[in-house]
């Protein structure tokens, strides 16, 4: 099945440090925020259905028979580099809940993609899903054998409520450019689900050296997202 997506709505995020340095015996104070440096794309969200057309006839039959149903979300975010003060590291994660506040048979996270790569992928509005609900992933193996590449995006939390994807500088790749992130979320028949997204990012400071800094959208709410049972 193909599944062609929209354009992200756009939202500035900012990074916020909880972190006082404190070096030479002096303390030099809460880093400043950061603006301007991640913009975060609104999830867009699609149920799968087995009555719509597709020409993958697998892929439907699993969707008839399945007793869960399957969404599919995407997540798109945008890193603007600075050579001054890069990037070292990011987590976008997602929390997977139930609506009604159960904790069992709650949404995990089906598929993923990309789930390891040694550089960024170009991003494609439109989104393969094959046979039981899983995604083509298109990302770029890392050769394992022999070492010579570093991990440069790599999926974590497959299967998990919570699930989501780190990113680390490498000596040939910068956390730079748009990112584009897709799930395929697994919820119980007739359970609304709810999704979280939290940002977290690594940065070297001149000033402060290494800083981690925690996303904040709309003035420190969370990007939230919603799956409907019907």
């Amino acid at each position: 099945m193909e599944i062609v997506l929209g354009e992200p709505i756009w939202q500035n995020v900012v990074l916020v440090s909880a972190e006082r340095v404190e070096r030479g015996g002096g303390d030099r104070g809460k880093p400043q925020d950061l603006v301007d440096r991640i913009s975060l794309g609104r999830p867009l969200t699609v149920r799968l259905r087995s009555g719509e057309p597709s020409d993958d006839a697998e892929l439907a039959a699993f969707l008839t028979q399945s007793p869960d149903v399957f969404h599919l979300v995407r997540v798109a975010c945008s890193f603007r580099a600075d050579d001054r003060e890069p990037f070292e590291r990011a987590w976008i994660m997602v929390s997977l809940a139930r609506a009604d506040g159960r904790t069992d048979a709650g949404p995990v996270a089906w598929s993923m993609a990309p789930m390891r790569t040694s550089r960024t992928v170009a991003g494609s509005r439109t989104v393969h899903v094959g046979a039981t609900a899983m995604l083509a992933d298109v990302s770029v193996e890392v050769e394992r054998s022999t070492g010579a590449e570093e991990v440069f995006c790599e999926a974590l939390g497959l299967q998990e409520p919570k699930a989501g994807w780190e990113f680390r500088r490498t000596g040939g790749v910068a956390i730079s450019g748009t990112q584009q992130l897709t799930m395929i979320v697994c919820a119980p028949s007739g359970v609304t689900a709810h999704g979280r997204i939290d940002l977290r990012a690594t940065v070297t400071r001149h000033r402060f050296g290494r800083t981690t800094y925690r996303g904040e959208v709309d003035g420190g709410s969370p990007a939230m997202f919603t799956l409907l049972a019907e």
